[in-house]
């Protein structure tokens, strides 16, 4: 018999301090779920079995709900391509994360089986809410806190 899975701790009235708080993407073929305090992505296919993990996490997390600037914030953002997974990952805390100005994440890309394929730094502003053209592997974004904001990044190297 197969185990049943949840998302989440149930008992939990609010949820943005849930350790196991993400966010879910599917296209047809598969769903990933990307872990905000957990440094893990999850791929299974539309049945929800796994079918990779990419957990890097070593110890049980913690969330402060007194400090949350003590917090690590791993992945925020994402988008589901029909080709690859684009995650963005911080790995600093909160605080560190916004002191910076919101630069120094990376944008880590998977196969749609799990497998890492190449990973971006992005030195300036972080890409907030984004999107891939993969016709022609560009990535746009848009920031919430920038008025008439709007990024594009080439992403060489994917094909």
């Amino acid at each position: 018999m197969e185990a049943k899975w949840q998302y989440g701790d149930a008992s939990l009235l609010n949820r943005f301090h849930d350790e196991g708080r993400g966010s879910v993407y599917a296209n047809g073929t598969c769903v990933v779920f990307c872990y905000f305090f957990q440094d893990r992505i999850s791929f299974r296919d539309t049945r929800l079995r796994l079918v990779a993990e990419n957990d890097f996490q070593r110890d049980k997390v913690v969330v402060n709900t007194e400090n949350f600037r003590q917090n690590i914030i791993h992945y925020e953002f994402a988008c589901m391509g029909q080709k690859y997974f684009y995650a963005l990952y911080h790995g600093v805390s909160a605080g560190e994360f916004l002191d910076s100005g919101q630069a120094g994440c990376s944008l880590e890309v998977y196969d749609l089986k799990g497998k890492p394929v190449i990973r971006y730094h992005f030195k300036g502003l972080a890409p907030s809410y984004f999107a891939v053209d993969e016709a022609s592997y560009t990535l746009y974004s848009l920031h919430p806190e920038y008025e008439d904001y709007a990024v594009k990044y080439a992403l060489t190297g994917l094909k």
